[in-house]
């Protein structure tokens, strides 16, 4: 018995020296073919930067560990300063959490292998961007940001003397199927069908729309249409991503059961799908959201391109309200208990976009109609709210605005709220 336990013990004492000597294998950027083809590239006074996000199989690959599962995103940055000012690169601007290199390959070591971790941490450290890229300089390399899904959006903000050159790209990645859609303004109604509005027409025609979704047949009411934003997608997009809004996975099977666990079970789940109402015979094109610990309490909203063009720019028009819970209706149904003060999401919404220092102008129009919380409406589930009836209007830029410069439409006065 001695004899076999000296044996047992001698074979598991050769195991882990054989695993502290296993080799550490990584992949060249060159055998990722895929991730090249996905890159997307942006030039800016003077300057070009190419991103590229990989998908988890990928970023394996690459690294010899599984990151995602340890909840790293890798990002790859190219760099090329074509100008005759250095300028430095603001890594916590992309991601204020984001890893050092060394601290990405502590999460992902190996148990009871030395001499790979120690070869990990050299990979990890080698491939890292510099931050400082000088005059007529190139500087490229990874950054490890946390794990996101489906869609990555990527602010790459470089500083300069008495000067800021900013970046922005939505980097799609294979996996996850999210709520967005692509589609331009001409692409959703057609260039003829595109109505371009002044300030007055543009006033009337938001004041003329109507005050809710729908459900998918028109009969029922949904959610209160509270307010408009003007700008593109690139104009708009950053400024969510600046203040912490994901996007939301489309309802299937598994993205359904995961939603389950979160809301019954507390477990987070932040691309937990947002269900479709619809505006203008279509369901929502944009669907974004800010949870907290699980999906039962979020801020949601859905956003719809119409046909109007403000002072060259598409206008959205959407809906904002907060699940603060789980409701039991009286036939059995659980369903997202929503705050029914629906103007206090919309004035979230506002200082949150305010936040971003993309808001060029704002202001609020009527059209919801008001809805006292002594009688509250409903929506198609029995659902209620109440409002004040505006919608409140935000107009976005390319270019940082101060507070002292933002536009005001002076349409109607200003809520309590």
């Amino acid at each position: 018995m001695a004899l076999q336990l000296r044996g047992a013990g001698l074979l598991l004492l050769c195991a882990t020296v054989s695993l502290g000597c296993a080799p550490y294998h990584v992949r060249p950027l060159t055998s990722v073919p895929l991730l090249l083809e996905r890159a997307a590239t942006q030039t800016r006074a003077g300057i070009r930067v190419t991103v590229a996000v990989p998908s988890d199989e990928e970023s394996a690959r690459l690294f010899g560990v599984p990151l995602a599962s340890n909840g790293i995103q890798p990002v790859w940055l190219d760099i090329d300063n074509g100008t005759d000012l250095p300028y430095w690169f603001m890594p916590s601007n992309l991601d204020p959490g984001y890893f050092t290199p060394l601290e990405a390959a502590n999460r992902a070591r190996y148990r009871l292998r030395p001499g790979a971790n120690e070869s990990m941490r050299t990979h990890f450290l080698a491939g890292v961007i510099e931050p400082f890229i000088g005059a007529r300089q190139h500087s490229a390399g990874w950054l490890f940001t946390n794990l996101d899904q489906g869609v990555k959006p990527i602010n790459v903000d470089l500083i300069g003397a008495r000067r800021l050159v900013e970046f922005f790209f939505f980097v799609r990645i294979p996996g996850l199927r999210t709520d967005y859609r692509e589609e331009d303004h001409e692409q959703i109604y057609g260039t003829d069908q595109i109505q371009d509005v002044d300030e007055s027409a543009l006033r009337e025609a938001l004041e003329r729309m109507p005050c809710c979704a729908t459900t998918k047949n028109g009969s029922g009411l949904e959610d209160p249409l509270n307010f408009v934003l003007i700008g593109t997608q690139d104009e708009i997009l950053p400024s969510f991503a600046r203040t912490g809004w994901h996007m939301a996975e489309v309802l299937r099977p598994g993205a359904a059961l995961r939603a389950f666990w979160s809301y019954f079970f507390g477990h987070q789940y932040r691309y937990a799908p947002i269900g479709a109402v619809y505006a203008f015979d279509r369901r929502q094109d944009l669907s974004l959201q800010k949870t907290r610990e699980t999906a039962r309490e979020r801020n949601h909203l859905r956003l719809w391109q119409t046909r109007l063009r403000f002072e060259g720019k598409p206008v959205w028009i959407g809906q904002i309200s907060r699940d603060i819970g789980l409701s039991f209706g009286l036939k059995g149904i659980v369903t997202h208990e929503v705050d029914p003060d629906v103007d206090e999401a919309r004035a979230y919404l506002l200082q949150d976009m305010l936040r971003s220092q993309r808001l060029a102008g704002f202001g609020w129009v009527k059209g919801v109609g008001s809805t006292p919380s002594s009688a509250p409406r409903h929506m198609a589930d029995g659902t209620p709210f109440f409002t004040d009836g505006l919608r409140a209007v935000m107009t976005f830029g390319d270019e940082p605005t101060s507070l002292e410069e933002i536009r005001l439409f002076e349409w109607e006065g200003m809520p309590a709220r």
